[in-house]
């Protein structure tokens, strides 16, 4: 079978710059060019139609698919002439438009290659030629021009459905979100999802391996995700953690991202031996289920000494691992496997039922359903197969089309072939050119990658892949193009990340496919190392080095720099081997890479629009970069060295996305304001002796999402800080305020973060270092009726808490390093003329070292405690807090206090704990020294896990105190100098599988698992030293 390629989109891409604003001015004053220019068009455009006929007879036709493939290289041709004319043709607009601005007159005047009209009016006549000659063997190819529809036609008897009638591409349309998809991407495996979800929640005394086998496509992570997210599932086990193994079996970024996962802490440790040893150390005593997803990897050396990672775990931890192999499933699993079949008929209709028309039972199309039984049988029960097709059927409801797909040639391939395959290219088909890049663009990626979603936009934006609409932005429209494939099975959500995205296996070996010679695979030959992705022409490689030999290079995403192993020192590889020699390059990402610097031959890359620095080991960019004029975006985050950005900088007209987040950065260059067309700033920094001023922000009118301005003790005048208007930033969601340094004037400071007040629909706010002893009164102000997080941090003269409780979409709030607030009173719950009920959104709270907060004032009289949906509640290093806890929190889940040394009771003595928190299901005390004992009464019956440690005089309950627990699966004391005896003996009385406690007495450890049918079991499986 003959794989298409992804020439369709090419034409339409050159098109677009063609009618490029600059280029157009360009050649108006070049008469023979100009000519030349219009019968260029006019073939892009016969190209275009031919392409869409010739993209479904090349599946049989080899001459045909010879004939794509050499369209697709003149097509390469035609948009590196353009690139070249659009770069010249921006410079000299550029240049008369800065005429007052010399330093950037002078920058863009030095453009490393001079542009020669008459070598590229040359290139143009061979290209135009090369054309003709194509043209002319379409009749011998049976070639017709079939005009591709571009827009919508939403049909009018059918205005509640989804469903569009042709492949365009829908401005507001938006796939389900995943966690709904999950309820629906399931059928026909009830009795595997019983019989596991049983296994998970049984009592077992070691680790279980549960392996699900199945063919590419059947749905193994799809039922493995379901059972992951099973809410009795997340009720049985303290962590979870889920990795795609893939077919590198990599020990330390397996254990990695274990550690990461169970943690929730980045992790830079390279040495594997150490890394597995904190693994264990944070899964001593928890109940964990992991996640081993596409395991490949036959050596069961590996997979042994990956395993001994968890036996530190507790019993009844489980593993679940999903794999292809039959062999793998019976050499690592310890269950038996549970091997998935297709699915059957009646089962694959409700699927595509379901993502076809968000229904089960459509009575809507009669006739659409009678074909779409007969596409369901001929996807052979795959259920990838039946949601991708249901993805390209859920835009097309005329009959007429769905026949087309029924009655398909592609249905006739071999039966050598993957049953996924047609199902694939059929969806593929009928995507839109602009689709097919993209798709096809996300094959440069390693296999199983998860790529970051506003990061793949912007690399699709620096390939010119994204059709510009007068109403949207670029990002905008990379949203949609990545919604449509994400609804079509094309993409996939993130299992880890809702951020990211990333491609199924068999996706994935289809978009490879696509790209043909295109995308390679480099190798190195180090064992196991999959370096990177390179989408090149012409030529092909397998070692870093023979890239010197590459004529052309279009994407570089990051290599694994610390595997590549060429001979070659990094710096003359990066410097000499590499940059000089790919002319073309439009996006180039040397992320992690150990470089000190950018050599000055940078400004070579004049094509580049994306570079991405971050992580990297630089102290500074050279000033050349300054004359990549089309740059459109540069990622330096984390490049903890870098201290100053290039004089020059402001001379990127065109740059949008500009990230400086974590570097060191002391102030913003000069006359940033000339940056008009940046859609993100991640930092803004303000300087003490120089830069620019924070009044610069007033003209960067179109930043979204997250800026940080820094450095705000060195706003030297409050007009400039009113003059920054960032009421006018209607586009930022996350604003945060940073100041440095002790403050001379507490008034002058709360003057400055006055004016520097935002628009209403920020969502996130973040302030640290402020040095008022009050906030303004726009803080807390109930207008900001969009804002969902709040963190306050470290501003130490603050003796009064802003009203908070007014903002009423808040679900989070952090409070830390108020030292000098004493009281929370009411004024943290509701202005003076407030109404309403304060915090009736706030879901997590944490407070964390108050040195001096001593009392909490508490609403009485009310339900709720002033916190109706408060989940979380987390007091942290309150040395001087009395007590006095909030004791109405109706829905309170998580009650975690630690190192809050006044605290000798939790709740008054008239106060039972299931009264006053009856949702609680976890309980966590720590170095809480006068704490003497726990109350007695009733207990919250939803109780399933309680550790206390470090209460130095807590003793134990009288008489049987924690028996009442019915639901508690997990207790833990431990270094509490007072608790001299264990409880009695039936102490879990509960009817959970499986409950665990554990207690120290006197430096010596003791642990009880409870038996299914019997008391619990006292053993003294280790010693420990319990010390303050």
């Amino acid at each position: 079978m003959v794989i298409p390629a992804k020439g369709g989109s090419l034409p339409m891409s050159c098109l677009k710059t063609l009618d490029s604003v600059e280029l157009v001015d360009f050649i108006e004053e070049k008469e023979a060019m100009k000519k030349q220019f219009q019968k260029l068009k006019t073939m892009l455009l016969s190209f275009n139609n031919l392409l869409s006929d010739a993209m479904e007879m090349q599946i049989r036709n080899p001459d045909v698919d010879m004939w794509v493939s050499d369209v697709e290289d003149v097509m390469y041709d035609v948009q590196d002439l353009l690139d070249e004319i659009e770069t010249e043709a921006l410079r000299c607009k550029l240049a008369r438009e800065s005429h007052d601005f010399f330093s950037i007159n002078q920058v863009l005047n030095s453009m490393s290659t001079p542009f020669n009209v008459e070598t590229v009016y040359q290139g143009l006549l061979e290209i135009i030629v090369k054309l003709e000659s194509l043209l002319e063997l379409k009749d011998g190819l049976a070639l017709k021009e079939f005009e591709f529809e571009d827009d919508y036609v939403q049909p009018k008897s059918l205005p509640e459905t989804k469903l569009m009638e042709n492949s365009a591409v829908d401005d507001n349309f938006s796939p389900p979100p995943p966690q709904n998809l999950m309820e629906y991407d399931v059928y026909g495996r009830d009795y595997e999802k019983e019989t596991i979800l049983k296994l998970l929640l049984s009592n077992d005394n070691n680790v279980s391996v549960i392996p699900i086998l199945g063919m590419a496509g059947v749905g193994k992570t799809t039922l493995a995700h379901l059972l992951y997210e099973d809410l009795k599932v997340n009720r049985h086990f303290d962590l979870k953690a889920w990795v795609c193994v893939s077919d590198e079996f990599d020990l330390l970024r397996l254990t990695k991202c274990m550690f990461e996962s169970v943690t929730s802490i980045a992790c830079d440790v390279r040495d594997v031996s150490f890394l597995q040893f904190k693994l264990k150390e944070s899964l001593m005593g928890k109940k964990f289920l992991f996640v081993q997803d596409d395991v490949w990897d036959k050596n069961y050396v590996h997979w042994n000494f990956f395993k001994s990672c968890f036996e530190s775990g507790a019993n009844g931890s489980k593993i679940i691992l999903t794999t292809q192999n039959e062999v793998i499933a019976t050499m690592i699993g310890n269950v038996p496997t549970f091997d998935l079949k297709t699915i059957s008929p009646e089962d694959g209709f409700k699927l595509l039922l379901k993502h076809a028309f968000d229904e089960v039972e459509s009575g809507f199309f009669p006739d659409l359903n009678v074909i779409g039984e007969k596409i369901v049988k001929k996807s052979n029960g795959i259920p990838l197969a039946v949601k991708t097709l249901a993805g390209l059927l859920r835009f097309h409801s005329q009959q007429e089309t769905w026949d087309n797909i029924l009655n398909s040639n592609v249905w006739e391939l071999s039966k050598e072939e993957s049953s996924i395959l047609p199902a694939l290219w059929l969806s593929y088909h009928y995507l839109p050119p602009h689709l097919k890049q993209c798709f096809a663009y996300c094959s440069v990626f390693p296999r199983g990658y998860e790529v970051d979603k506003k990061l793949l936009i912007l690399m699709w934006m620096a390939q010119d892949l994204l059709q510009p609409r007068m109403d949207k932005r670029m990002e905008e429209v990379g949203e949609i193009y990545l919604n449509h494939l994400l609804s079509r099975s094309l993409l996939q959500q993130s299992r880890v990340s809702q951020s990211a995205v990333t491609m199924h296996n068999l996706v994935y070996n289809f978009a490879k496919s696509i790209s043909k010679e295109f995308c390679f695979k480099l190798d190195d030959h180090i064992s196991l190392a999959l370096v990177s992705k390179m989408q090149v022409r012409n030529f092909s490689f397998q070692k870093l080095k023979a890239l010197s030999k590459a004529k052309v290079l279009h994407a570089f995403p990051g290599a694994q720099w610390r595997r590549v192993n060429t001979g070659l020192p990094l710096h003359r590889l990066v410097y000499h081997g590499l940059l000089p020699r790919l002319p073309h390059l439009r996006s180039l990402s040397l992320t992690s890479c150990p470089i000190l610097e950018l050599p000055d031959s940078v400004c070579k890359l004049k094509y580049l629009r994306y570079l991405d620095l971050s992580s990297t080991l630089i102290t500074q960019l050279p000033g050349t970069i300054c004359r990549l004029s089309k740059l459109q975006t540069l990622l330096l985050s984390n490049c903890r060295n870098l201290t100053q950005l290039p004089t020059d900088i402001t001379a990127l007209h065109q740059l949008r996305h500009l990230d400086i987040s974590n570097t060191c950065l002391t102030e913003m260059p000069l006359q940033m304001s000339r940056m008009r067309n940046l859609q993100s700033l991640s930092n803004f920094v303000v300087g003490k002796y120089g830069g620019s001023g924070i009044q610069e922000l007033k003209e960067l009118q179109h930043l979204h999402g997250t800026l940080c301005i820094s450095g705000l003790q060195n706003v030297s005048n409050i007009g400039n800080a009113m003059e920054a208007n960032l009421k006018d930033k209607k586009y930022l969601n996350e604003l945060g305020l940073t100041w440095s340094g002790r403050p001379d004037d507490s008034l002058r400071v709360r003057e400055v973060l006055d004016s520097v007040q935002p628009h209403t629909n920020l969502k996130k706010l973040i302030v640290k270092f402020y040095g008022g002893t009050k906030f303004p009164n726009w803080v807390g102000d109930s207008s900001y009726c969009n804002m969902v997080s709040v963190h306050l941090i470290n501003c130490k003269n603050c003796c009064i808490l802003p009203p908070l409780g007014e903002l009423p979409s808040l679900r989070y709030l952090e409070i830390i390093g108020f030292d000098s607030v004493m009281r929370i009173g009411p004024e943290f719950y509701y202005n003076s003329s407030s109404t309403s009920k304060p915090f009736r959104s706030l879901e997590t709270l944490r407070m964390r070292s108050m040195s001096e907060w001593q009392e909490w004032f508490l609403i009485s009289g009310n339900e709720d405690g002033g916190f109706p949906y408060l989940e979380e509640l987390y007091l942290e290093d309150c040395p001087q807090l009395c007590g006095g806890l909030p004791y109405c929190l109706p829905s309170l889940r998580l009650l975690h206090i630690s190192g809050c040394q006044q605290i000798a009771t939790l709740l008054p003595q008239d106060v039972q704990m299931g009264t006053a928190y009856p949702s609680l299901q976890t309980m966590e005390i720590y170095y809480c020294r006068k704490l003497e004992t726990l109350p007695e009464g009733e207990w919250p019956s939803n109780l399933q896990s309680l550790t206390i440690s470090y209460c130095r005089n807590l003793r134990a309950p009288k008489g049987n105190g924690f028996r009442h627990l019915r639901s508690l699966q997990n207790l833990r004391i431990a270094c509490c100098h007072e608790f001299m005896c264990l409880p009695e003996e039936k102490l879990l009385d509960t009817h959970s599988r499986q409950s665990t406690a554990v207690f120290s007495l006197q430096g010596q450890w003791y642990q009880g698992d409870k038996e299914e049918d019997g008391p619990s079991i006292w053993q003294k499986p280790w010693a420990c030293s319990c010390g303050d």
